[in-house]
């Protein structure tokens, strides 16, 4: 009975490990319930839309939390992420972290003072982090920057059948 019971929260803790949140406007509900969410979306109006997002990611990804309604004024969509690659969300760093965009849209860093502890094991001499290390979903650093800001981007896009309205912020 025991080890069905560990068994079971095993199950249960591995399952709403993948279930992420992304919130959007009530008037893109019925099309995302109809064809997903879509990277490159006319809807997306978040921190996305800051005119270097498309150069580092390739895409105007969609982006996920691990704290629902984070992202506020609109309807919750609980997002399952299983077997999606997600990377660093960088707009998050830049605004809640005080990194900066480097000039050679290749890196973000942070000045000597102002970098947050949890990232000293990550910034070279210059206080920089390299997208390279940023968007590979595999990277410990990636890894890293995801359980800091628990948040993530996903630069593919997510069918229909991963997603659920679960409620409105």
């Amino acid at each position: 009975m025991k080890l069905l019971l560990e068994n079971w929260k095993r199950y249960i803790n591995e399952n709403t490990n993948n279930i992420w949140y992304h919130t959007t406007s009530p008037a893109s509900v019925d099309s995302i319930m109809k064809h997903g969410l879509k990277v490159d979306s006319a809807f997306n109006k978040s921190l996305s839309s800051q005119f270097y997002v498309k150069e580092i990611y390739g895409v105007n990804p969609i982006y996920v939390s691990k704290e629902e309604g984070k992202y506020k004024n609109g309807i919750i969509l609980a997002v399952d992420v299983s077997g999606l690659s997600l990377v660093t969300d960088i707009p998050t760093l830049i605004s809640g972290y005080n990194a900066q965009l480097g000039e050679s849209m290749d890196h973000i860093w942070f000045e000597e003072d102002y970098t947050p502890f949890e990232l000293f094991d990550f910034v070279d001499r210059d206080g920089a982090i390299y997208f390279h290390d940023l968007l590979n979903p595999d990277s410990h650093i990636t890894k890293a920057m995801i359980d800091l800001t628990r948040t993530a981007a996903v630069i593919q896009n997510i069918s229909a059948d991963r997603i659920k309205v679960i409620g409105e912020v």
